[in-house]
């Protein structure tokens, strides 16, 4: 059996949003793409959202659950790079994606701590080894969540719907993952 990379992984998610995208022509998107440069940087976006004028509208990292910094969308390490890549962009989202739970986050403010500012989270799916990637349940379930999210996206810049609010609990358990040195048992 192959093993999926995070590449192949990404550039199947980005087939997958680009199929619905030409099926849902009411949405505001043009299409995803992978891998994308910014100008004068050397770092590439794992994955970008085109709107009909083909503006990057959302930036996002993408992390297999059993790779190193993928056992959750809210690593700080991982968090803060998208964060950096979608300023660069000039989107005002951006995305992080363990293939299990997505967390889009506001790229603004830019002067606050990424674990301070709002975000909304969606579980996709259940995948724990490489071979789960491979099986057609996971690839129906994430196809139909990326549906969702495009719908609940495109609410989300069109103002009908508020991207999220953090209860103080909340805020809290974000910083304290957002101290990289905590061994997991320190964090819970």
């Amino acid at each position: 059996m192959a093993i999926v990379t995070e590449w192949e992984f990404t550039t199947d998610a980005a087939s997958w949003i680009n199929e619905i995208l030409a099926k849902e022509s009411g949405l505001p998107f043009s299409r995803a793409k992978c891998e994308q440069r910014g100008a004068g940087s050397q770092k590439r976006r794992d994955l970008s959202l085109l709107d009909k004028k083909r503006r990057v509208v959302l930036t996002g990292e993408v992390k297999l659950p059993f790779s190193q910094d993928g056992g959750s969308p809210y690593n700080a390490n991982v968090v803060r790079d998208a964060r950096a890549k979608a300023r660069q962009a000039k989107t005002n989202y951006f995305f992080t994606w363990n293939v299990n739970e997505c967390v889009l986050w506001e790229t603004t403010p830019p002067s606050a701590p990424w674990h301070e500012g709002n975000y909304r989270a969606w579980d996709v799916t259940k995948v724990h080894k490489e071979e789960h990637l491979e099986q057609p349940m996971t690839a129906h379930a994430i196809r139909e969540w990326l549906g969702r999210f495009l719908i609940e996206f495109a609410q989300i810049i069109r103002g009908q719907v508020k991207i999220g609010y953090k209860a103080p609990d909340e805020k809290f358990i974000d910083a304290r993952w957002a101290k990289p040195t905590l061994s997991v048992e320190e964090r819970f």
